[in-house]
C-alpha cells in the first residue's frame, strides 16, 4: 500500500482500472462461458427434439396411410360380401363347426346355415381370405352369428392367442358384438410382432338382418422407413439412434441389432421414466464404459410400445465447450491489450488538467478568486474542471454580495447553491437577520406614532361624545364630520338599524358628510341588501379597495365620486348591531387605521344606544302618562257596564225561572210530544204515556211522518213540518198509527221551542181530547 501511496495518481488509476478490467473481463468471460454451454445445450434438446418430432411424423404418416388402405379395403368388402350375386345364404343346407374356446375349454360341435360366397362354401375356405387380402391389401375374418354370439368361418388375420383361428366364438357379451348388435362399427388397435395393426368391425346384413359381422386389419410398420432415414445419423462423435421394444430387444441398430438390452441400466431408466413422460432425457453411469457418463434421449412411442433413443458419452459434449473457451480467453487477452493501450493515451489529457485545477484551487485557498480553466471536453475531467470553475464564480459573488451589504443594500439578493452551500446560507442568513433589524425598528416607530394617534383621536371623540345630544341626526353628523377629518377620508355616513310597525328591520341613514360640507340626504335600505346587509348579517367590519362604479349613489347616497377604498364598520352593543359608519376615501385604510377605526365604533355605538335608550325612556314616561288616564275612563265605563250586565242577568235568569215554571205546569197538565228539528220523538210525559200504553222506551225514536196521519202525503207532510220550524203554530186533528196496530185520534197543537239568539231548538206537540179507536 506505501508503494502505491508514493505513486502519481494516473499510475495508481491505471492500476486500478487494469485490475478492475481484468475482474469485468473475467466475470465477463465467464458468463459468456456459461450462456455458449447453455446455448450448446438448446441447440442440442432441439436438434433432438426435431428428430423425435419427425419419428412421429413418419409414425402418423403411416398410420394415416393404413386407415386409407382400411377404408378402402372396407369399401371393397362391403361390395364384395354384400353382392347378392355372389353371397348367399341357405336355409335349407347346413354345416357342422366347432367351437374352440369355450369357457369349459372343451369342444363344441353345432350346426348352422350354409355360407356361399361365388358357389363355394366360406367355412374354412383360407383361398378366399387370401385373395381378398390380394386385392385389398388388408387381412379379413368373417364372423357367423349363432346362438348366444358369433363364430369365425374364415379368417387370415394373425393373433396371439393359440385359439383365434377358424372356430374362434366371440360372445354376445364382446366389445365387437355389442356394437355389430347396434348396427355400429367397431375400431380398435393391437400389436403382432412388433406390428400396429389397425382393425376395423362391420355388421353383414343378409335381408334386413345382421346375419354376422367381418373384420379387416391393417398392418403399421414405419420402422424400416424410420431406419432408412437414419442410418447415418450422427450425434457429436459416436452419439447414435436406435428402437428398442419394451422387452430389451433392439429393432434396428448401425452395429447392435437384435441384440438384448433387457438386463442394462438405461432400459431399467427408460421403462421407469415413461411412466412419467413419453419423451425425455437422463444419464447414467455404466462400468463397460469407463467412469464418464451416457447422456440419452428418448421417445416413447405408445402405439408399438417401442423407445427410440439417441445415445453419447458426456466427455464429447465437453469437447466442444473446451474449444469455445479458449475463443473466450483469446478474445478478453486482445480486448486488455486494447484497453491499455487506450488508457495511456487518455491518461495524458488527465494528468495535464489535474495540474490546472489543483492550482486553481490553491489560488482560491490563498483568497483570490481564482483563475477559471478553459476545458472543451464534456467526459469527467470536463466536469472537474466546470466544478473548479463554478468554485471560482461562487467565491466572485460572495464578494460581491458582501460588498453590496457594506453599503446598506440589505434588498441584495443572494441564492445559495444548494442545501449544503454553507458560506452562502450563512451570508443569506446575516442578510435576513439585518433586514429583519431595520423592519423592526421601522415597525416599532409606526406603532409608536400609531399609539399617540389612537391616544389623540380617543381623546377627541371622548370630548365630543361627553358634549352629545338627543338629536340623531346632529350627533351623527358631528361624529362623522370628525372621522373624515381625523382619517384624511372625503366622504362619511352613518346608519342606524330601525324596526317598522310590521317588526321588520331597515336601515336608515341619518347622517352624511362629503368634501368638508355637510348632506341633508336621508333614505332608507333593506335590512338584507347591498354590503350594509353582508354587515348586519355577518357583524363584522367590511374592507374593499374596488368599489363598484354605482355603489356610492345606489346603496349610500354619498355622491357620484368613486373613491378608491371603502370602510365599512359595524356599530355594536351586546354583540347585537345598532348601526354602522362608511367611511370612503381617495386613499387607502391600513390595518391601524381599521382596527382604531372599530375601537371609535364601540364608543360611537354605546353612546348611540344610550341615547337611544333615553329617547324611548322619555317617549315611555310620556306614553305611560297618557295610558294612565286612558285606562282610568275605561274602567269608570266598564264599571257601567258591569252594573248593567248584573241587571240584565238578574232579569234574565227571573224569566228563566218562570218559563221553567210555566213549562212544568204544562208537563204535568198536558198531554205533550217532543221532537227534534227532523221529526223524532226525544220525549214523552208521563201522562201521555200512561193513556197511550207504552213505555218511554218503546215510544222515543218513532217518526212523526211514521206515526201520524200527516205523513200519509209526502208534499203536504213537508209543507206542514217546514211551517211549524218557520215557528207558525199549527193546529189539527190527527190520528196516530202504531206499530202494534193500536190508532188513536186527538186535537193537537204544534209549535217551535227556541234558543236564546232565536232559533228553534225542538217541537213540541200538545195533544187534547185524544181517544184510542183499536
Amino acid at each position: 500500500m506505501k508503494i502505491l501511496q508514493n505513486q502519481s495518481i494516473v499510475v495508481r488509476i491505471s492500476i486500478f482500472v487494469a485490475v478492475a478490467f481484468l475482474l469485468l473481463f473475467s466475470i465477463l468471460g465467464y458468463f459468456l462461458w456459461s450462456a455458449g454451454k447453455q446455448s450448446f445445450l438448446n441447440t442440442e434438446n432441439l436438434s433432438v427434439n426435431k428428430d423425435f418430432d419427425f419419428i412421429q411424423e413418419v409414425l402418423n404418416n403411416d398410420i394415416q396411410a393404413s386407415n386409407k388402405i382400411l377404408d378402402n379395403a372396407e369399401n371393397f368388402a362391403n361390395v364384395y360380401l354384400l353382392d347378392p350375386y355372389r353371397f348367399s345364404i341357405s336355409n335349407y343346407r347346413t354345416d357342422s363347426a366347432v367351437i374352440i374356446n369355450e369357457l369349459s375349454d372343451l369342444e363344441k360341435h353345432i350346426s348352422m346355415p350354409v355360407w356361399e360366397m361365388n358357389d363355394e362354401l366360406l367355412y374354412k375356405n383360407n383361398e378366399f381370405v387370401t385373395n381378398f387380402t390380394k386385392i385389398s391389401g388388408c387381412n379379413l375374418a368373417v364372423f357367423q352369428k349363432i346362438p348366444g354370439g358369433y363364430l369365425r368361418i374364415a379368417s387370415n388375420i394373425p393373433s396371439l392367442k393359440p385359439n383365434s383361428g377358424t372356430g374362434y366364438y366371440v360372445p354376445v357379451t364382446d366389445e365387437r358384438a355389442v356394437a355389430i348388435a347396434n348396427n355400429e362399427a367397431y375400431e380398435s388397435r393391437f400389436i403382432f410382432k412388433n406390428e400396429l395393426h389397425l382393425t376395423t368391425c362391420r355388421p353383414i346384413i343378409f335381408e334386413d338382418e345382421i346375419v354376422g359381422f367381418f373384420q379387416l386389419s391393417a398392418p403399421v410398420n414405419p420402422i424400416n422407413s424410420i431406419q432408412k432415414q437414419f442410418a447415418d445419423y450422427k450425434l457429436y462423435e459416436t452419439g447414435v439412434l436406435f428402437m428398442v421394444n419394451e422387452a430389451g430387444k433392439i429393432l434396428f441398430h448401425p452395429t447392435e441389432k437384435g441384440k438384448d438390452i433387457s438386463h442394462d441400466i438405461q432400459m431399467e431408466q427408460l421403462l421407469a421414466n415413461k411412466e412419467f413422460n413419453s419423451r425425455g432425457f437422463f444419464s447414467y453411469s455404466d462400468p463397460n464404459f469407463g467412469p464418464s457418463k451416457i447422456n440419452v434421449y428418448y421417445l416413447y412411442l405408445t402405439e408399438f410400445k417401442v423407445f427410440a433413443v439417441i445415445t453419447f458419452p458426456a466427455d464429447e459434449y465437453f469437447i466442444y465447450l473446451d474449444k469455445f473457451r479458449n475463443i473466450i480467453v483469446l478474445y478478453l487477452l486482445f480486448a486488455l491489450l486494447a484497453f491499455l493501450f487506450t488508457s495511456i493515451i487518455a491518461f495524458r489529457h488527465l494528468t495535464s488538467k489535474v495540474h490546472e485545477i489543483t492550482n486553481v484551487l490553491y489560488s482560491i485557498a490563498l483568497g483570490s478568486k481564482g483563475k477559471k480553466i478553459d476545458s472543451q471536453y464534456n467526459d469527467e475531467i470536463g466536469k472537474i474542471v466546470q466544478a473548479a470553475n463554478a468554485v471560482s464564480d461562487n467565491i466572485e459573488n460572495v464578494i460581491d454580495f458582501a460588498t453590496k451589504l457594506e453599503n446598506g443594500n440589505l434588498d441584495a439578493k443572494f441564492t445559495p447553491k444548494s442545501e449544503n452551500d454553507l458560506l452562502g446560507i450563512a451570508l443569506d442568513k446575516m442578510r435576513n437577520s439585518l433586514s429583519e433589524m431595520r423592519t423592526a425598528e421601522s415597525e416599532r416607530r409606526q406603532k409608536e406614532l400609531f399609539e399617540n394617534r389612537r391616544h389623540e383621536g380617543v381623546s377627541r371623540f371622548n370630548e365630543l361624545i361627553r358634549h352629545q345630544s338627543d338629536d340623531m341626526g346632529n350627533f351623527g353628523f358631528i361624529i362623522i364630520k370628525n372621522l373624515t377629518e381625523f382619517f384624511d377620508a372625503n366622504q362619511a355616513g352613518i346608519f342606524l338599524v330601525r324596526t317598522n310597525s310590521n317588526n321588520e328591520q331597515y336601515i336608515e341613514l341619518i347622517a352624511t358628510y362629503a368634501y368638508n360640507r355637510r348632506r341633508m340626504t336621508r333614505k332608507t335600505i333593506p335590512a338584507d341588501e347591498g354590503i350594509l346587509g353582508r354587515v348586519l348579517a355577518e357583524k363584522k367590519t367590511i374592507y374593499i379597495t374596488e368599489v363598484p362604479d354605482d355603489y356610492l349613489e345606489i346603496t349610500s347616497g354619498l355622491g357620484y365620486e368613486k373613491p378608491k377604498s371603502l370602510a365599512i364598520v359595524p356599530l355594536k352593543t351586546n354583540d347585537v348591531v345598532i348601526g354602522m359608519i362608511e367611511l370612503a376615501s381617495f386613499n387607502t385604510f391600513d390595518e391601524f387605521t381599521l382596527g382604531f377605526l372599530e375601537e371609535i365604533a364601540d364608543i360611537i355605538a354605546k353612546t348611540i344606544s344610550l341615547a337611544e335608550n333615553n329617547i324611548k325612556t322619555m317617549r315611555l314616561l310620556v306614553e305611560s302618562k297618557s295610558r294612565s288616564e286612558e285606562m282610568a275612563a275605561q274602567e269608570e265605563e266598564m264599571r257601567q257596564n258591569l252594573e248593567e250586565l248584573i241587571a240584565t242577568q238578574e232579569e234574565s235568569a227571573r224569566r228563566e225561572a218562570e218559563r221553567d215554571s210555566l213549562m212544568q205546569a204544562i208537563y204535568e197538565a198536558s198531554h205533550l210530544f217532543e221532537f227534534d228539528l227532523k221529526g223524532t220523538l226525544t220525549n214523552v210525559n208521563r201522562n201521555l204515556a200512561q193513556v197511550l200504553g207504552y213505555s218511554l222506551k218503546e215510544l222515543i225514536g218513532l217518526k212523526h211522518s211514521e206515526i201520524s196521519s200527516e205523513g200519509e202525503n209526502d208534499l203536504k207532510y213537508a209543507n206542514f213540518w217546514q211551517l211549524v220550524l218557520d215557528g207558525i203554530p199549527q193546529h189539527m186533528n190527527e190520528v196516530f198509527t202504531f206499530d202494534d196496530g193500536s190508532i188513536f185520534t186527538a186535537e193537537t197543537s204544534y209549535t217551535t221551542i227556541k234558543n236564546y239568539d232565536d232559533t228553534p231548538s225542538k217541537v213540541l206537540c200538545i195533544i187534547k181530547n185524544i181517544i184510542k179507536k183499536s
